[in-house]
């Protein structure tokens, strides 16, 4: 109670541009403390003060309290006058937000339909889709969940659902999307080159014959084949030297990382997720473990 009321009396003080929540539930969270706290945002403006009655620590009344000492009885005379003629206070009393941002669509949906009740003929802006990969969609127009993708913020790429999901036969970008037709997303974000691992594979070798020259000698004689990528869980090379270490009996700062290793049985010490390697024809083969 007191860090809702706090922050409605920081607030209805100023006025307020937008609202941003990404769950509607925080927006009428607001609404509930506006009702509940109705007669304190009353007395308080008109007194410049933070009601004592509430168990905020000193320090912190304080601080709040620097903010609010300024009296306010315009604020305090339209806000008892609401509370006269509705019989409780609501946040449209207070402020005509240019916006209100938050989620539309989806399980949360329902619960947003109930803002204008509370807060008006303010527009309502859906955030867009996002998770923590980041920003997906960008809606255009107000009270809609949906939008264009967000094309700045990730790279897209689809496979129709009728596919099988390790397809990449027909993996389509987002211009050659068809309208009312469902697809399965592989997402490319800023974190790594997941959809180019033959394109690194192939960076790899060529930097490597470049920089190592018994390297480049044994590859151009066919000697050596290109090398093989392989895709361990995070966190599994970390187990995997604490292991040697526990086993050779010495500190981690004595083990050698092997970056690359010849003999293919290394691997089965590791826990894989997949393998790509590139065949002499140019051609990126997948295998996934079991």
């Amino acid at each position: 109670d007191a860090r809702g009321y706090c922050m409605i009396r920081v607030a209805a003080a100023q006025a307020i541009g937008m609202i941003s929540s990404v769950t509607p539930s925080s927006v009428l969270q607001i609404a509930e403390w506006v009702a509940q706290f109705g007669p304190r945002l009353v007395r308080d403006p008109a007194e410049g003060t933070l009601d004592r009655n509430l168990d905020i620590p000193g320090r912190i009344r304080d601080q709040i309290a620097a903010c609010v000492r300024r009296r306010q009885p315009l604020l305090a005379r339209n806000l008892d006058q609401a509370i006269e003629l509705n019989g409780v206070l609501r946040p449209k009393d207070i402020w005509r937000p240019v916006m209100i941002s938050c989620w539309l669509g989806g399980t949360v949906g329902y619960s947003s339909k109930r803002i204008p009740e509370h807060f008006g003929d303010s527009p309502i802006r859906d955030q867009g889709l996002l998770s923590s990969e980041g920003r997906h969609t960008v809606p255009l127009a107000d009270g809609i969940p949906y939008g264009p993708l967000a094309v700045g913020s990730n790279y897209y790429e689809f496979i129709p659902v009728e596919e099988t999901v390790n397809s990449t036969q027909n993996v389509l970008e987002a211009h050659e999307l068809e309208e009312d037709k469902l697809y399965r997303i592989i997402m490319t974000t800023f974190g790594g080159m997941y959809r180019q691992a033959g394109e690194f594979l192939r960076a790899f070798d060529s930097a490597l014959c470049e920089k190592v020259h018994i390297y480049g000698v044994l590859r151009r004689n066919r000697l050596l084949d290109m090398p093989l990528l392989a895709r361990i869980p995070t966190g599994a090379w970390r187990h995997f030297i604490a292991r040697e270490v526990a086993i050779r009996g010495r500190g981690d700062s004595q083990y050698k990382h092997k970056p690359l290793a010849a003999d293919p049985q290394f691997l089965s010490r590791l826990r894989v997720i997949d393998t790509l390697e590139l065949g002499n024809d140019g051609q990126v083969r997948s295998s996934v473990s079991s």
